[in-house]
Parts: C-alpha cells; structure tokens; sequence
C-alpha cells in the first residue's frame, strides 16, 4: 500500500505539512512521541502494512537515518549522551544473550 500524494502536496514547505501533523496529533490528545510509540506497537494490520518495510534490505537505510536522527536529539540534551549510552549498552547486553549472537548463559 504504496501512500496516494496529492500532485499539490509537494509544493507545500515542509514546514507547514509537519505543523498541521503536529497540531493534527496533538488535537487527539497525543503528543509526537506517543503517536510514534503506538504506531510502532500497534498490532492492527493497517499498521502493520506501513512499517513492514523498517527492518528489511529495502527499509533499513530509512530507518537508520531515524535512529540517528533520534540519538542526535538524546545528546543535544544535558545528560542525553549518558542516557544514550546507557541504552546502547543495555541493547547489546540483551543481543549478546540471543541466540543468533550465539548466547552466552
């Protein structure tokens, strides 16, 4: 389900598109943050179908840039760069014990 954008859509600044989302969010009483959180968890298969690209050859480049886009504003914040570390680090001490990074009990 590929998105129908409207041949006007692309002269509108981007500016402008992410402040009608935002306000959009916001008037259902979410903020970006927990619109992205239950986007991401949800299990209906509407939502299913946009994300099902995030995790493969085809999606992984986009979903990178946000990772880092992400880590970018953790540590712009005062003790971001702690906090992302120690998320990183607990990350990978949860990979360490998967099987396919032959798990270590």
């Amino acid at each position: 389900m590929e998105p129908v954008v409207k041949p006007w859509a692309k002269a509108i600044p981007k500016e402008k598109k992410l402040l009608e989302i935002c306000g959009l969010i916001e008037s259902y009483g979410m903020t970006p943050k927990s619109f992205l959180d239950d986007f991401l968890k949800h299990k209906a298969a509407k939502f299913v179908v946009r994300r099902r690209l995030w995790g493969t050859g085809t999606g992984w480049k986009g979903t990178q840039a946000l990772l880092r886009s992400i880590k970018a504003l953790v540590c712009s914040q005062d003790n971001g760069p702690q906090h992302w570390e120690q998320f990183i680090l607990a990350q990978v001490g949860v990979a360490v014990h998967q099987p396919q990074f032959g798990a270590r009990d």
